[in-house]
């Protein structure tokens, strides 16, 4: 670095991230205060055809074990569909298209949190 220039502090959001807890920054202030929101991992499920992750901001995401991907956000009443062979988009809940592998996905996905959301 130039004489007079600073290095720039750690990403303290990376630290929290790995080991998913706040971090204390230089100076003893919470990272949390100053960083933006990131959001973690609350819960997570594999089954036979897919892992299931829940998000600390509510959103569900799916990845399947053909490479094809599920977001789904309650906030936002839309769905985020990625099919195995790469191609993405975005689509709002009310008004699905009549893709079969995404209503395919989907369904499964609505089998499985309805089995976690009732299991005794």
């Amino acid at each position: 670095l130039p004489p007079g220039v600073k290095a720039p502090p750690p990403p303290a959001a990376a630290a929290a991230h790995s080991t998913g807890r706040d971090c204390v920054a230089p100076g003893g202030a919470s990272s949390s205060s100053s960083a933006p929101h990131l959001p973690h991992v609350k819960n997570w499920l594999r089954t036979k055809h897919a892992i299931l992750f829940r998000l600390s901001n509510r959103t569900i995401q799916v990845n399947f074990l053909d490479g094809s991907e599920v977001l789904l956000s309650s906030e936002a009443a839309a769905t985020v569909f990625t099919s195995k062979g790469g191609r993405r988009g975005l689509y709002v809940l009310a008004d699905l298209p009549g893709d079969p592998e995404l209503l395919r996905r989907l369904r499964y996905v609505k089998e499985v949190l309805h089995q976690l959301v009732h299991r005794a």
